[in-house]
């Protein structure tokens, strides 16, 4: 698609817009879905709008979806650019598929929560925990 934008002779910057167009919105989209859903669960709203988030994240999946195929039949055409292209998109329609099960997970009464933990068997903390446990 990057040839086709550079090589047509009169109105390039109309052109390419043209031509990326539902790749500019599925990067939008996404960007405002995910600051949409932030938001939500900041203030505690998330499971509440489960429901519309989740019809939102189908959505935003269908055009991810096809900007991921756009791509995938376009080939990367030796662009460096289009293969990062196509790893986003797919990293995104992949994640959206998550964040859809995710939330009709909290929404069906399973709780979810995702938390990491930095403790190891041979970390200080983990050792005056097993060591207060064998104390009391």
């Amino acid at each position: 698609m990057t040839d086709d934008c550079n090589s047509f002779p009169t109105t390039t910057g109309k052109y390419c817009g043209w031509l990326y167009r539902w790749e500019w919105f599925g990067v939008w989209f996404t960007f405002l879905l995910v600051l949409i859903i932030l938001l939500a669960e900041l203030f505690g709203k998330a499971s509440s709008w489960a429901s519309t988030l989740q019809a939102f994240c189908a959505a935003c999946l269908s055009v991810t979806m096809l900007n991921t195929n756009a791509y995938v039949e376009n080939g990367s055409n030796g662009y460096e650019a289009d293969d990062a292209a196509l790893a986003g998109f797919l990293i995104a329609s992949m994640g959206l598929f998550l964040l859809i099960i995710c939330l009709g997970l909290g929404g069906a009464g399973v709780v979810v929560n995702v938390a990491v933990q930095r403790t190891s068997k041979s970390s200080p903390e983990a050792k005056s925990e097993a060591t207060k446990v064998e104390t009391a």
